[in-house]
Formats: structure tokens, sequence, C-alpha cells
């Protein structure tokens, strides 16, 4: 039988809890276990990601999990999330590991997930595996292993991030001259000067959603752009 415990900030006596110990428990609100620092020869990059969904910074110790970060941040369906709130720490016999998920989030249905990286190759990556479907099992967490956005689709959202903080958010009125404007299709810039405003409160639009784009194809000020709700190209 395989030994499982859960360690994270603000655990009762400061103790690694059973899996189930953890119904309920917003890791998603929590802070990291363990922030990566940055030293000579190592291969991962230290970014702090400033997530729109919370209005906090989000650490991040690679540049996938800084993607990942931004792929959360743009989705609608999620709420909250931060990065390595808990370890997951298991033994067999004589073998022994830890497991920290990339990030805990939580859906508007208040879902709780688990986002792992992929697994180990080898009989190493099967235990995890399994460990952590067990411990996801008694913690009521559902596990995603995501796949980041293909090549170009995850360029474009780089693009479009840029333009997520508040400072580029339109008020209501500059919102719905913005949204007039692009009723029908139209390159971006030609849009937003059409409204009068900026277009970088254009671009502000797309990564809420408001405004649309196909964005498996190169995200460009000429990119052609349209209301939420309208027919597309």
């Amino acid at each position: 039988m395989v030994d499982v415990v859960v360690r994270y900030h603000q655990a009762p006596d400061g103790q690694p809890q059973p899996p189930h110990a953890l119904q309920g428990v917003p890791l998603e609100e929590h802070k990291p276990l363990t922030v990566a620092h940055t030293y000579q020869g190592r291969l991962g990059i230290r970014t702090d990601w400033w997530a729109a969904t919370t209005g906090k910074l989000v650490p991040c110790g690679t540049l996938k999990q800084t993607d990942t970060a931004m792929v959360l941040d743009f989705d609608p369906d999620i709420t909250c999330f931060a990065s390595t709130p808990a370890e997951v720490q298991w033994s067999l016999g004589g073998r022994h590991g830890t497991i920290v998920p990339m990030f805990f989030a939580r859906t508007v249905g208040g879902q709780r997930l688990a986002v792992m990286r992929p697994w180990k190759q080898g009989p190493d990556g099967q235990v995890e595996a399994e460990v952590m479907h067990r411990a996801a099992q008694a913690a009521y967490w559902t596990m995603s292993v995501p796949e980041l956005p293909p090549a170009v689709r995850l360029e474009s959202l780089r693009r479009a991030a840029q333009f997520r903080m508040a400072q580029y958010r339109s008020t209501p009125q500059e919102a719905a001259l913005l949204a007039e404007a692009f009723s029908r299709p139209r390159p971006l810039r030609e849009g937003a000067a059409a409204a009068g405003q900026p277009a970088a409160r254009a671009w502000h639009l797309l990564w809420t959603g408001e405004l649309i784009t196909d964005w498996d194809t190169p995200m460009l000020p000429t990119s052609m752009v349209w209301a939420a709700g309208k027919d597309n190209p």
C-alpha cells in the first residue's frame, strides 16, 4: 500500500495531512509552498506572472509554467489559481517521492483543479500518476495535465496578454464604442481608430473575450476582429 500525505501552508500543527483532510481547502488561494530561485547553471527561468484573474503575482519557475499560467488566466472558466501551494509526498516500501502540482485552480462552478506537469517516464511515473489519482479522489480534486496550445495560437495569446492589465481597461462607454466599431469584422487597428480609442483598449477586450479573433493565425494589428456574439468572417 502506498502511503500518501499532502504538505501545505496552514496545515494543522504544520504537519502533512492525509489527502481526505484537504476536502474543501482552498489551495488555489494559498501562497506557494516553495518558490524557485535563479542561480547560475539553472535550466529554468524564474518569472512572475501577473494574473488578471486574481490581481496577484503568480511565481513561475520555467517558461512552460509561465505559459500555463497565461492559459489559465485567459480561461473564463477559471476564477482563481495559485502556483505550487502544496506537494504530495508518497512512500512505497523503500521508495519514496514528492509530487508538486504546477497550480491549483478553481472553476466558476467551484470545481478544484490540480494542474499537473506531464508524468515522468518509467516506473516512478506510473506510481506518481496512481498516487495523484488516489490523492485527487480523496481530496475531491480534478486532475488536469494540460497541453499548451500550438505555437501560433500560443504566440497570439502572448501578444494579447501584454494588454491584460487594468490600465488598458475600457470604461463602459468606451467598450460600447468599440463593440459598435467591431459589429462587423474589421482589422483591429482600423476598428479602434473608428471608435476613437487607443488600440490597446481593443487588445484588452480581446483578452477579456469581449472581442474575438482567429487565435490560430498570427495576431497582428491588422488581424480581423469582431464583437462577441457577432458572426465571424
